[in-house]
């Protein structure tokens, strides 16, 4: 039987939370954690336009991850603050683009007590170059890119 179209719609909607402690078990370890939340518990805002740079970032991020995974890794190696020992790095993944710079999200994990730890880990702009619009965002990450001996060509 096909729904009717008064049927109440579903209560409760997805929250993306980034960051915090993650376990490594069988499957594969992941620092993002996804949970149904129900509507009545999450204060809800007018939704206003997205403009500029950030309107574009979640496409630059899954184009970033997607066809150069292991450029967020590098990023965090030269130009990174927070991790030192790079043996306990699991994954390395952009989760953001900003005026300012880069954020790559960095699981470390030990395997002696088989737990890991989320890092953010901001990159800026080389020369602390503020970009204007997302043409700028691109080159940045071009030059981000070619200081670590890949093609600035993105």
């Amino acid at each position: 039987m096909a729904p009717m179209m008064d049927e109440q719609p579903p209560t409760g909607f997805l929250v993306r939370s980034v960051g915090g402690l993650g376990r490594r078990g069988d499957g594969q370890a992941t620092c993002a954690v996804s949970r149904v939340v129900a509507l009545s518990s999450v204060g809800m805002e007018p939704v206003v336009p997205v403009r500029g740079i950030e309107a574009y970032s979640p496409a630059v991020v899954k184009f970033m991850n997607k066809e150069h995974p292991s450029y967020a890794a590098e990023f965090v190696r030269r130009f990174g603050r927070k991790v030192t020992d790079f043996s306990t790095v699991e994954s390395c993944e952009i989760v953001d683009v900003s005026a300012a710079g880069v954020e790559v999200e960095v699981m470390l994990c030990q395997e002696a007590e088989e737990q890991c730890v989320c890092v953010s880990e901001a990159i800026p702009w080389l020369e602390d170059v503020s970009c204007a619009d997302i043409n700028e965002v691109v080159f940045q990450l071009g030059r981000l890119s070619e200081t670590c001996g890949f093609s600035a060509d993105l």
